[in-house]
């Protein structure tokens, strides 16, 4: 090697050492954390409500990067005190040769812990709007022209690290209600995040004031919209109202005014789902719709978080559903919503529905030996559902059980005590003799297939039902037989 190589090798490693110090020392001597009265200040101007910005530092590889320990941002006027998002800490990585000319830019914004509360007041209007959004575009401060200016228009990469988010609704007198969605140990990773687009006005949202509803899931998407972010998501726990999903995984596509998760793949009371689910908030209350598919759904665990409908039933639940309608905490097991689907549940019971003396009577006749095993319990139940109007409506409703085998349609009533009324043919294996050919002329009706049938009803209420014989006079008549309807 001649020497002038050997020098310029020699200079290089010198300025490459100095750089390096350069890197590592700047942020030891540069005191970053003295701008952030300005930049709190900034902040607030802009987004119109307090903001909160704990200590920053500074670093440089492997990329310049800010850090603040703590990051608050607070609800705007209208709604009560309180923070619309706060995290443990906030990590901004800034793009290298933007700073170069002056401009800062974000490349990716990490959040440690952050927790979101997103609330609806009574005129609509929720608490992460800007109240006087921001142009669009490098923002700039004419008294310190001199200062770097600013863009948060899109942000190539925003992560959110065990996080939560709520919804919940602002009462006129400023009380605020249990949320109705509550979503735990979030963990997303978005890419070309706008955040223009998630806080943008109302009007995109709203015509004439009142909110555009959506499409059922079931009948076809709604029009696309502009997205304001997308990637994936992870949860530990989602509820909705009363009923609660945990070790949640999708895709997840965030608009100015809902959140869609597509694949969604979930567990749900000693069960598992899959589907997609969405969120809008494009009006003072919170909707959502759902398009589902579940298998060995646990009956006694989903009905217990509804106390008129605890312990009714047991049973392993698989079936598809569609639903949509607003997201509470009520009680009342779909009351107010609207969907379809058809289920089945195998090997359960039906603990508080007693099949009345004279069906037990008949069926031990019939088959000349008292019954054996839990006459409550059956094999499978499987029926479609149309879900409106209050009511819980089946075309066909199929029950294998011990004592009958059940063919019925009819509907159930939502609201209050849950009316039942229900009607069909009731089938009791048969053999054919002497005896059964009497009864089923008394019926009106005949062994056929080695079997008996006869016309029953389902009546009263969820908690008190009621199985009717519904016999001719005739049979009534029979030794043993009570007077029934």
């Amino acid at each position: 090697m001649s020497r002038r190589r050997r020098v310029a090798l020699a200079l290089l490693i010198v300025l490459a050492a100095l750089l390096l110090a350069l890197v590592i020392l700047v942020p030891r001597f540069v005191n970053i954390d003295a701008y952030r009265p300005e930049i709190t200040a900034r902040a607030e101007r802009q987004m119109g409500r307090p903001v909160e910005i704990g200590p920053l530092k500074l670093s440089l590889l492997p990329s310049p990067e800010v850090r603040a320990d703590g990051f608050a941002v607070g609800n705007p006027g209208g709604f009560p005190p309180g923070d619309l998002m706060r995290a443990e800490r906030v990590e901004v990585d800034l793009d290298a040769s933007a700073l170069w000319h002056r401009r800062i830019l974000i490349k990716s914004l990490t959040l440690e812990r952050p927790v979101f509360r997103l609330l609806a007041n009574s005129a609509g209007r929720w608490n992460f709007e800007n109240p006087a959004p921001a142009s669009a575009g490098v923002l700039k401060t004419a008294s310190h022209p001199e200062r770097p200016s600013s863009t948060l228009g899109i942000i190539s990469t925003v992560k959110l690290n065990d996080g939560e988010l709520t919804f919940a609704r602002v009462s006129a007198s400023g009380s605020v209600s249990p949320p109705s969605v509550d979503i735990r140990g979030v963990s997303t990773e978005f890419q070309r995040v706008d955040l223009s687009r998630l806080v943008s006005s109302p009007a995109s949202s709203l015509s004439g004031g009142t909110w555009r509803t959506q499409a059922v899931a079931w009948s076809g998407e709604p029009a696309a919209a502009p997205l304001a972010a997308a990637g994936t998501f992870q949860a530990k726990s989602l509820r909705v109202g009363v009923l609660e999903a945990a070790h949640l995984k999708s895709q997840v596509e965030v608009e100015t005014r809902r959140i869609r998760f597509r694949n969604l793949d979930f567990d749900f009371c000693s069960g598992h789902g899959t589907g997609d689910f969405a969120v809008d908030w494009g009006g003072s209350s919170l909707r959502y719709t759902a398009d589902l598919q579940f298998r060995n759904v646990d009956m006694a665990s989903l009905l217990a978080a509804f106390p008129g409908a605890r312990g009714k039933m047991t049973g392993k639940l698989s079936g598809a559903l569609s639903l949509a309608g607003e997201a509470s905490r009520s009680t009342e097991p779909l009351a107010g919503q609207q969907g379809r689907g058809v289920v089945t549940v195998r090997d359960g019971r039906l603990p508080t529905l007693e099949l009345n003396k004279n069906l037990l009577q008949l069926a031990n006749w019939i088959r000349g030996a008292p019954l054996r095993g839990d006459p409550s319990s059956f094999s499978s139940l499987s029926a479609d559902l149309e879900i409106s109007g209050g009511r819980i409506s089946s075309r066909h409703v199929v029950l294998s059980g011990p004592v009958v085998n059940i063919d019925a349609h009819g509907s159930l009533t939502l609201a209050s005590a849950g009316e039942l009324n229900y009607e069909g043919t009731a089938d009791i294996a048969a053999q054919q003799n002497a005896f059964t050919s009497i009864l089923g002329g008394l019926l009106g009706e005949k062994v056929t297939a080695g079997k008996l049938s006869f016309p029953f009803g389902l009546e009263g209420t969820v908690a008190h039902p009621r199985f009717v014989l519904k016999s001719p006079a005739a049979l009534r008549r029979l030794p043993g037989f009570e007077p029934g309807p």
